[in-house]
């Protein structure tokens, strides 16, 4: 029997991950914004042959997830792996939700820092820190 592809790519994929994010802290993946909608937010890096792509998928009844997917030129999935975020409540009396845990801090960080990468959101952060703490009136005047 053959396995499906979800199987031989999934653990690729979590053995890259760490990877992935320490590359990213650094400044070293090119991550560019990608499609989104009202309840999925999607980064992805193009590679000459591939794309990585990185989705915080948030549906209105059910548990948010994560996940990583590889692609071909055309877009065309290639495998991928989604971490669905724990029920935190259970965490310490289910093995299954507790078993969910590193998985999901590992994608969650990686999501957050690629969105840092993206956005700027943490110089935008750092400009209203240092306007706040400044003495005296804050802001340019409305553009005529």
């Amino acid at each position: 029997m053959v396995k499906p592809i979800q199987l031989l790519t999934e653990p690729k994929l979590r053995e890259w991950a760490p990877t992935l994010l320490k590359k990213t802290k650094v400044g070293q993946v090119t991550w560019v914004k990608g499609n989104s909608t009202r309840t999925e937010s999607s980064y992805e890096v193009i590679l000459p042959e591939s794309r990585i792509v990185l989705s915080y998928v948030s549906p209105p009844a059910e548990a948010d997830y994560i996940q990583l997917q590889l692609q071909d030129s055309k877009g065309l999935s290639a495998g991928s792996w989604v971490v669905e975020e724990p029920e935190w409540e259970f965490v310490d009396q289910d093995d299954e939700a507790a078993a969910k845990v590193p998985d999901w801090k590992l994608l969650s960080g990686l999501f957050e820092e690629v969105h840092r990468y993206v956005t700027g959101w943490d110089k935008v952060l750092s400009d209203v820190e240092k306007a706040l703490t400044s003495q005296g009136p804050i802001g340019k005047p409305a553009r005529p």
